[in-house]
């Protein structure tokens, strides 16, 4: 396993984009499934608290980070599993369309997986304005300025191709999350 920003674990990942996916006609039978735990092993740092500094009356107060959270068991919350370099195999189970909601200056899922070249729309449920920003390496850019109650759509075929994107807040500092666009359905 690989760590990717202290909260985001990967297993099986090419830096190589692998031949492009196609589900085997008439479905695959005794097919594999992909699940697991993530664990943390020894003692986990201590949760930092994140300064609610803008909109307070909106976002709430300070915060404790996601960027690493650790149940009493060692669990680790916030993991993407993902077998990669396969070809072809099931159908994807991902939905058709994402939804990436900001509330309570907080992205909802802070994790979203999606399937490739999925469309999506991207909500804005607060009361207060947000800069919503994603970062990647040519996969999705997006830097727009949402008021209240707005949304972004994101059309079909606009994510380019599979790998992990940065959403940021440029108005709220504390607001991350992060897109996975899975290479295959083998993806949890």
């Amino acid at each position: 396993n690989i760590v990717i920003p202290a909260f985001f674990c990967l297993f099986g990942v090419s830096s190589v984009e692998a031949a492009k996916y196609s589900v085997l006609e008439g479905g695959v039978e005794n097919g594999g499934t992909v699940s697991g735990r993530i664990t943390y092993d020894g003692t986990p740092p201590a949760v930092k608290m994140l300064k609610v500094d803008e909109d307070t009356e909106a976002c709430g107060e300070d915060r404790p980070s996601e960027e690493l959270l650790v149940n009493s068991s060692g669990g680790i919350k916030n993991v993407v599993l993902s077998i990669e370099d396969i070809e072809s195999g099931k159908q994807w189970t991902l939905p058709e369309e994402f939804v990436y909601d900001q509330k309570k200056c907080t992205f909802v899922p802070r994790i979203l997986l999606i399937k490739p070249k999925a469309p999506g729309v991207v909500l804005n449920s607060d009361d207060v304005g947000h800069n919503f920003h994603t970062i990647s390496k040519g996969i999705l850019n997006i830097n727009k300025k949402m008021k209240a109650g707005a949304k972004v759509k994101v059309k079909e075929k606009k994510i380019r191709k599979s790998g992990i994107i940065r959403a940021k807040c440029d108005i709220h500092s504390w607001m991350k999350g992060w897109w996975f666009v899975a290479k295959t359905p083998y993806s949890v």
